[in-house]
């Protein structure tokens, strides 16, 4: 095996591999959460690879052949297909997963006997239904999904968390159940470092506060930085009450619009109890715990993300993240049309001036570059308005189920897509 030392060229390296454990929802191991191994056809391991937690265990899993090659090719700068969005990010400018992970763990030479982050997803319990979510991550759309007929032919192939089809809904979201997983996990929790939970909804969900208390009574959560990435609908008390108990905590809200374009997003959000929240932590969150506002900007995102801007930029006790959805295919940015990406640039650039002018600490230098990301990003990505009518006829379908217009939420949208009142009838 390569020594890092003698790498000259790091720019394929990440320390993900070498530290951390991921789950997906349905039960699956995963490099990151950025990463596409779960889609079936995006590796060149040379080996067959069984990412079932059920039947392939945390030590396993953690010193197998698959893990084993993924570091191989990280330590010999050899690029491989599960990292490619990272790649794409940093074409551009913005900050990868790659990026903060080499911040927070610097360069590893080898692997740590045990994880020392995990990064859980543990099953689909979600009090909210995202446009683009799909079963794997929200119980809500589970529900919603059998109810339009979807279990049967699903409206699109590829999600958050990988390939969807009709066997989504045989997968067993219950599967942090086993006792197994727990023993395994809290056999190696003295030696942890960092944890991040994610979607489902992790205020919600039953089995992760039981594990917080579990650290916190052990004094593991002394060492540990904590990491949740929540929509804000829900705050539990018993979770602010243990807060103070970790290191570092980090708590990202995601928001995807200002007002009624994040309800239609992130339904069914309620913008003022979501914002009541946010002040809350704003306000009353002890001084360990770190605050993020964290955008997937899409198609129907970026109509307004000029307004979104100014709405972080005026958060000043919040951090900032951003991802861009690339799943499903057909609620990428990239299904702008030239005339979608003139409004969309001419809104978004003559916002930048503004806050260009304004720039008063390292926070907001951060921000004014990650927004000029995205951006750039906008004025290189490829033409595929193409997929317009899929997207048209999920939205028409899910707005008639949930009883609403896109036009009352996102007039651009609605006018880009040529959805009127007729398609409602």
């Amino acid at each position: 095996m390569v020594a890092l030392s003698q790498i000259k060229d790091k720019s394929n390296y990440c320390p993900y591999p070498f530290s951390q454990i991921t789950t997906t929802p349905h039960g699956k191991w995963k490099l990151c959460c950025s990463s596409a191994e779960g889609f079936g056809h995006t590796s060149d391991f040379p080996g067959n690879i069984d990412l079932s937690i059920k039947k392939v265990g945390i030590e396993d899993y953690w010193n197998g052949d698959y893990l084993n090659w993924v570091r191989e090719n990280h330590l010999a700068g050899i690029p491989i297909k599960e990292c490619a969005s990272c790649k794409e990010y940093e074409a551009h400018g913005v900050e990868s997963y790659r990026n903060r992970a080499i911040k927070e763990r610097g360069f590893l030479e080898g692997h740590t006997k045990n994880p020392i982050s995990l990064d859980l997803k543990l099953g689909n319990r979600c009090n909210a239904a995202c446009l683009f979510c799909d079963p794997t991550s929200s119980s809500l759309i589970q529900k919603e999904w059998q109810q339009l007929g979807w279990d049967k032919a699903v409206p699109f192939s590829s999600g958050l968390t990988g390939q969807v089809d009709p066997s989504i809904f045989l997968e067993d979201y219950s599967w942090p159940e086993n006792l197994q997983f727990w023993e395994e996990l809290k056999n190696m929790s003295s030696s942890l470092k960092n944890i991040k939970f994610t979607g489902g909804e992790p205020l919600v969900n039953p089995y992760i506060m039981p594990y917080l208390e579990y650290l916190v009574s052990n004094k593991y959560s002394r060492n540990i930085r904590l990491q949740i990435t929540t929509n804000g609908i829900y705050i539990p008390r018993k979770f602010l009450q243990l807060l103070g108990y970790f290191d570092e905590v980090q708590i990202n809200f995601s928001v995807d619009g200002v007002g009624k374009r994040n309800e239609y997003i992130r339904y069914p959000t309620n913008w003022d109890s979501w914002l009541k929240n946010i002040k809350a932590m704003e306000n009353f969150a002890p001084e360990n715990v770190d605050l993020c506002l964290q955008h997937s900007y899409s198609f129907y995102s970026l109509f307004y993300l000029d307004e979104l801007m100014e709405f972080i930029w005026d958060k000043k006790r919040f951090g900032f993240h951003q991802f861009k959805v690339n799943h499903p295919q057909f609620q990428r940015p990239e299904l702008l049309d030239p005339n979608d990406k003139s409004l969309v640039l001419k809104k978004a650039e003559r916002t930048l001036f503004k806050l260009k002018k304004v720039i008063n600490s390292e926070r907001d230098q951060f921000l004014y570059e990650e927004f000029t990301g995205i951006v750039d990003m906008v004025k290189v990505m490829g033409d595929n308005s193409a997929e317009k009518p899929l997207l048209k006829d999920f939205l028409i379908q899910l707005d008639l189920k949930r009883k609403r217009r896109l036009a009352d939420f996102m007039p651009l949208v609605a006018k880009s897509l040529g959805i009127t009142k007729a398609d409602y009838e």
